[in-house]
């Protein structure tokens, strides 16, 4: 593909979107070309748009991408059934999954269905997953549906991607335009035929690679961009790699840019299990020679450390059930634990912590969600002191 092909696109884009940086635009042109190939490669990066009310533009996002996506199948409210199957139908040639309003579905009351629904989206990111089912009057016939193909989602609100999807998204966090700031006004009658127009430019340009018969070329990605990030960004840059022009070094200025921004040390940005496991370690500093701590005195450091979650031994503090329940993730349990005094109490050894500190807070920099944080209470369904945490820019 010559580059003028992507940079039509990007124009639609900059005509109808005001979206946060400028490595979003080339980032959400290469997204829509990459459903055009989805025949010739091995992951698919979901396409996670949210923000933090309504009017900020992701509806509008979302069908500017299904104007220009290969075989595109917008939904609203949709059953995981439903996905699998009309997933399956296009198995040789996967379409483009769009699913807007996913905070009715991903919410904190969210049930088995969106489990389900979450377990899909995950699974189709990669080639070769599927879903088996039994069916048949005795139950005896066994099918395979494929669940590999391109699919985007939009919502409003903190909690309206989960964590598991965002480690396999390219992420654009919508915002509203900003003050003196003009756009086309959105109306299906005149973007839908420009983008239809576009769809054809990419279709015509993908069939020379669909019917060579010749594999892409994995892309050099930028140092630092490595496992599941790599598999995220390869595509895109693959597309940009095929454009030419200025577009392989800016797809990689975005890749690297996105990813940076997940490797920051902000501490609102990494999930709560992993903010605990940090919090343990400032509050048992090295220059403390105490191998042991008794759990009611460790939750009481959590809680008095400032500017943090866990503030105050109250509705909006941490508790012993929270703490076990985020540490064993790590492998770190509490036990019954003897002190120097002679008394017999539940606490933590130190030694349970040193293994999770060295191996996930200094060599693993986790990617982050910029809006979905959830206070611990609303693990259980409470509701939190405080109306939001701070939302963090995502670029």
């Amino acid at each position: 593909m010559t580059k003028h092909v992507l940079d039509h696109v990007e124009l639609y884009l900059r005509d109808y979107l005001s979206l946060p940086t400028d490595h979003d635009y080339p980032t959400v042109a290469a997204w829509t070309a990459h459903t055009h190939l989805l025949p010739l490669l091995d992951t698919s990066p979901r396409l996670a748009v949210f923000s933090p009310e309504y009017k900020c533009g992701k509806t509008v996002l979302l069908e500017a991408v299904s104007f220009i996506s290969h075989d595109p199948v917008m939904l609203a409210n949709v059953s995981p059934a439903y996905i699998y199957r009309r997933v399956d139908m296009g198995r040789d040639s996967p379409p483009t999954v769009l699913i807007d309003e996913t905070d009715t579905i991903f919410g904190t009351n969210s049930g088995d269905a969106a489990q389900d629904l979450r377990g899909l989206i995950n699974s189709g990111y990669r080639r070769g997953a599927t879903v088996g089912r039994v069916s048949g009057p005795q139950h005896d016939k066994l099918q395979e549906f494929q669940t590999f193909s391109a699919l985007a989602l939009a919502g409003c609100g903190r909690d309206s991607v989960p964590e598991s999807v965002m480690t396999r998204s390219v992420i654009i966090p919508m915002r509203k335009m900003k003050p003196g700031e003009t756009l086309k006004e959105w109306h299906r009658r005149d973007s839908e035929p420009r983008g239809f127009d576009l769809r054809e430019s990419l279709a015509e340009w993908a069939s020379v690679y669909l019917y060579s018969g010749d594999p892409l070329r994995y892309p050099a990605l930028p140092a630092g961009i490595t496992g599941r990030d790599r598999e995220v960004w390869e595509p895109l840059v693959m597309v940009a790699d095929l454009a030419g022009g200025e577009w392989p070094a800016r797809l990689r200025a975005a890749a690297l840019a996105q990813v940076n921004a997940g490797r920051e040390s902000d501490p609102d940005a990494v999930p709560w299990a992993r903010r605990v496991l940090m919090d343990t370690r400032k509050v048992w500093p090295d220059s403390e020679r105490t191998d042991r701590i008794w759990t009611v005195d460790l939750i009481d450091r959590l809680n008095a450390l400032p500017d943090s979650p866990w503030s105050g031994r109250s509705a909006n503090g941490i508790t012993p059930w929270m703490l076990s329940t985020w540490l064993q993730d790590y492998g770190i349990r509490p036990g019954t634990v003897r002190f120097p005094n002679g008394h017999i109490s539940k606490g933590y050894e130190r030694a349970g912590f040193m293994g999770a500190w060295a191996r996930y807070l200094d060599s693993h920099p986790s990617r982050r969600n910029p809006l979905r944080r959830l206070h611990p209470l609303q693990m259980n369904g409470g509701s939190p002191r405080v109306s939001a945490l701070p939302q963090v820019l995502r670029t």
